[in-house]
């Protein structure tokens, strides 16, 4: 399963959807791109925990950081093409890199983003809502 940042986020401010994702963490993977926005989105939000602290809470819960390749860029920029339904908003960075690791992996990408689930990409992709 790939973690988008919205899940990682749910479950360190423990949002909706984010307590029953603690127990599934363990085997999950999460990009590099993602987890650079996890440590930008909890410095914003005011979270007090530094990105060591976070790389070590996501490691002690069996989440494998991966790293993109050149191929994962070409598909990031592809997922990232997609029309979102209308009040939404475009795929971002994090979440094309989210998507292209999802895909390359033939895993799920776990996420919080509702337009997901209702977007057409140019590859296809297993998506699953915490909430």
């Amino acid at each position: 399963m790939m973690l988008d940042t919205s899940v990682i986020m749910a479950s360190l401010l423990g949002e909706r959807g984010g307590v029953e994702l603690d127990a599934r963490l363990g085997g999950s993977l999460v990009s590099i791109v993602n987890l650079t926005e996890v440590i930008v989105v909890s410095r914003r939000r005011g979270l007090d925990a530094s990105a060591e602290e976070i790389e070590e809470s996501l490691r002690l819960a069996g989440v494998e950081t991966v790293a993109p390749t050149v191929e994962t860029a070409r598909l990031s920029a592809s997922f990232m093409a997609a029309i979102p339904p209308k009040g939404y908003s475009r795929i971002s960075i994090g979440d094309g890199y989210c998507l292209a690791h999802a895909f390359q992996r033939g895993v799920v990408a776990l996420t919080a983003d509702r337009a997901w689930a209702e977007m057409k990409f140019a590859h296809p992709v297993k998506i699953e809502l915490i909430r």
